[in-house]
């Protein structure tokens, strides 16, 4: 395994992480909890020491197996979760970027992962407008981070596009992005290019195409 600096956050991970949507169940078929629990110590076992989940995944499962199974390496590991998307099915997502609930949120989350912090704290899929509208989210996340509930934050964007506009007009330390070998979107944009120049650490997700 290979490691990186993780932007300008401090931290060293994994140059591959292990995204736990699937293992909390229904997002890409049937799991079962000892095998989920089989590949989060398999990937630790391997050189994985970052690990990417939302309270959203299975309801809050996903963070309960990684509670269950890493907690008692927590030096070892880099987790990150998200917040402000709000249960529900189909297309449409019903979201809650409050101060409150995002409050509330990591919390919740800081329960079912056992731990006192978590290393990175996201806004889970917002609409450019959340933020236009109101700097509420922010403020929140660097609320959570000055109290210690999280060591850096943020945006798990909706596409290459809003990435590149947390970056140039937010200046959102960590940015997560779709790319893979079909969408090419997040290099033709120049996100890459303006990531580099600002020292974003940036995460890579569906680098399989959902496959």
């Amino acid at each position: 395994m290979q490691y990186r600096s993780f932007g300008a956050t401090g931290f060293k991970v994994s140059e591959i992480g292990f995204g736990c949507w699937g293992i909390g169940g229904g997002a890409y078929g049937d799991i079962d909890d000892d095998t989920a629990k089989r590949c989060l110590r398999q990937a630790l076992e391997v050189g994985v020491t970052f690990f990417d989940t939302s309270n959203l995944y299975g309801d809050g499962h996903s963070e309960e197996l990684i509670g269950e199974t890493l907690a008692g390496d927590r030096d070892k590991v880099i987790i990150a979760t998200k917040g402000g998307t709000l249960p529900h099915s189909g297309f449409h997502m019903p979201q809650d970027f409050s101060a409150a609930n995002l409050r509330e949120a990591m919390e919740s989350s800081l329960r079912r992962l056992r731990v006192d912090y978590v290393d990175l704290y996201q806004l889970h899929s917002p609409e450019l407008s959340v933020i236009e509208e109101s700097d509420e989210a922010v403020e929140a996340l660097r609320a959570l981070q000055s109290e210690g509930k999280i060591r850096a934050y943020g945006i798990s964007a909706r596409s290459p596009h809003d990435a590149l506009t947390a970056i140039k007009t937010y200046d959102f330390p960590v940015v997560q992005v779709n790319f893979n070998m079909i969408d090419q979107r997040a290099l033709q944009n120049g996100l890459f290019e303006l990531a580099a120049k600002r020292n974003t650490a940036l995460i890579i997700r569906t680098p399989l195409v959902f496959g």
